[in-house]
């Protein structure tokens, strides 16, 4: 059975294809590695030596399981911003890649795009949902 996506399922996945990613020099990939570099930036914060690992090492399942399981422990507020982050960049590598080749299939792209559009901040396997309480 599948693993079940989370916010840093999808984050560490978007963030290893860009490392990827052989970024040229033009306003496309500019935008792509300015993406890029920002959401580094928020995820350095919090797991810095992590972030690096994953930077020299990003086809490494394990290094993106340990950012996935860093921004699932963030809380829910700033996980919003990080998916921000992430859909930006993940718009950033697709008009990129649509431009022209730079290291990474755009399908890869549109496929981590999609599954992060629907997915909710709040999901996460390791936290409870528990139903909003109405009061009159």
């Amino acid at each position: 059975m599948a693993e079940p996506s989370t916010i840093g399922s999808m984050v560490s996945r978007v963030l290893a294809m860009a490392a990827e990613a052989t970024l040229q020099e033009d306003a496309a990939r500019e935008a792509a590695k300015d993406a890029y570099n920002t959401l580094r930036q928020k995820l350095v914060c919090r797991a810095a030596s992590d972030v690096h690992a994953l930077e020299r090492n990003p086809t490494s399942a394990a290094r993106r399981a340990v950012i996935a399981e860093a921004v699932d422990a963030i809380p829910d507020a700033e996980k919003m911003s990080i998916k921000a982050l992430a859909m930006a960049l993940t718009e950033a590598l697709r008009t990129s890649a649509a431009r022209g080749s730079i290291g990474i299939d755009v399908r890869r792209v549109e496929a981590e795009r999609t599954m992060l559009v629907e997915i909710d901040v709040r999901e996460s396997p390791s936290r409870e949902v528990r139903p909003a309480r109405l009061t009159a």
